[in-house]
């Protein structure tokens, strides 16, 4: 997973893929999670410290936990706005 093709998509095929399963994911912060609320279905995991410092690690071990199947093909949703 370390290495990933992205493509966006538009709020309609973003509802169909997580009506498919595919594990979604919001990168965005508490506040922004308060300010505009969370999508029904979605994992929070917040990809920067409050200091604005990425925290590849706990990124990487909570997405680790979160996509159980490592093959190569895997599909994930992320978002990062609402």
């Amino acid at each position: 997973m370390l290495f990933a093709d992205f493509k966006t998509v538009d709020a309609d095929e973003f509802a169909k893929l997580m009506a498919k399963g595919y594990p979604t994911i919001d990168i965005r912060t508490p506040m922004e999670w308060k300010q505009t609320g969370i999508i029904e279905g979605v994992h929070k995991m917040m990809f920067f410290m409050p200091n604005g410092q990425p925290d590849l690690a706990q990124w990487f071990f909570d997405l680790g936990h979160l996509v159980k199947d490592k093959k190569a093909d895997t599909h994930l949703l992320r978002t990062c706005q609402p």
